[in-house]
């Protein structure tokens, strides 16, 4: 009931405050934003859909359709006679125009940016900007998932020196994203968190961002993956531990049991385990690089193995009443060998979202030393 209520209050809000900002700004939509004359577009991503997946060595159908849509990735280039701004929440503006704001939690965000601009200490900006993230996805899976790709098809496309001088705006910029971006030969000086300012752009500045009206189906399509594993993976390291079980230290949810008895159990047969909580992004980047077999709960840290090579064995734990499909269709993009351990992705019910997980440890051992097999 206390969830209801704070979910209803939160909705009223927002029609109020949406209701408000409209009467002085206008929120454009994708196709809106595509028809603006100013707008260059430099990259798009094709559309596709998936419908099936491989999982415990069999192809399966989805009980629905997951559909990519085509993205593109704009650049801005001197907007003559307008007004250009970039508002505390991130977002571009122009000519009291939102550019990209269909996507609902994205819309709204930026509308409070927009009013908020109105009261944030103004400053001017130049040069190469990259920006337009939404703020409510700067969790680390999503990070990876879907915003580092966008990075990193940017960095493809640009000249070395410009990427090195450009500005990134974020919305309060979290640490790792720094860290990435130190990786990517960025300057932590070169990060602005918007939180405090309302941007004016000058001329002889540009800007690059990509529509988002709308996300990926929980990761980025192949093409933008795989341009991530091209500046990140080092493919001459090939040091490191080959069974790797992945930790959420702190069990405050998702907890699973892991006992000493278990871990034992699990050591035996060659197990190692990594928590990712503290481990500098270059090492954890390393680690599941030179993995041949990753385990692990559904959660952020399985995120990473984005960074693994074809042909990886993942096994990844569910709750039975919530298995989603992120890791499932990462791996498969990837061309890694996915195993679930509880059930199937598929289940969505989002009040066990956080649950605990009983695990058949036996059930589990068995799939690692027959997969333990198959990489010798």
């Amino acid at each position: 009931m206390k969830y209801f209520l704070q979910k209803q209050t939160k909705e009223i809000v927002k029609e109020i405050l949406s209701t408000t900002t409209s009467l002085f700004c206008i929120p454009l939509t994708r196709e809106d934003t595509r028809n603006q004359d100013f707008l260059e577009g430099i990259f798009k991503t094709n559309n596709f859909e998936i419908s099936s997946l491989s999982i415990n060595g069999t192809r399966k159908e989805l009980p629905v359709k997951v559909d990519y849509y085509d993205s593109t990735l704009f650049r801005i280039r001197n907007p003559k006679n307008r007004s250009l701004k970039i508002l505390p929440s991130g977002g571009i503006c122009i000519d009291k125009k939102i550019l990209c704001t269909g996507f609902k939690g994205q819309q709204f965000f930026n509308m409070l940016g927009y009013l908020l601009s109105y009261i944030k200490r103004k400053k001017f900006i130049s040069g190469t900007i990259i920006c337009n993230w939404p703020q409510q996805f700067l969790t680390y899976g999503d990070f990876v998932l879907q915003l580092l790709p966008e990075l990193c098809l940017i960095k493809s496309l640009i000249f070395q020196e410009e990427w090195e001088n450009a500005k990134f705006i974020f919305h309060k910029p979290p640490k790792f994203l720094i860290n990435y971006l130190k990786i990517l030969g960025c300057d932590e000086r070169q990060i602005i968190d918007s939180r405090d300012y309302c941007f004016t752009v000058e001329g002889e500045s540009q800007i690059y961002f990509r529509e988002k009206d709308k996300m990926w189906f929980l990761c980025a399509p192949l093409e933008l993956l795989e341009i991530s594993r091209k500046y990140l993976i080092d493919k001459q390291d090939k040091t490191g531990e080959k069974i790797l079980f992945v930790e959420r230290i702190g069990g405050y949810r998702r907890a699973i049991g892991l006992d000493e008895s278990i871990r034992g159990q699990l050591r035996e047969i060659g197990v190692s385990f990594f928590d990712p909580t503290n481990v500098p992004i270059k090492e954890q980047i390393q680690t599941f690089a030179n993995a041949q077999i990753v385990i692990g709960i559904h959660g952020a840290g399985m995120a990473n193995i984005l960074w693994c090579r074809e042909g990886t064995k993942v096994v990844e734990i569910f709750h039975p009443k919530f298995a989603a499909w992120c890791y499932a269709i990462l791996a498969n993009q990837l061309e890694m060998d996915y195993y679930s351990s509880g059930r199937d992705p598929g289940s969505m019910d989002i009040n066990f979202r956080e649950a605990d997980v009983e695990v058949n440890w036996d059930d589990l051992i068995e799939l690692i030393k027959k997969l333990k097999i198959s990489i010798s």
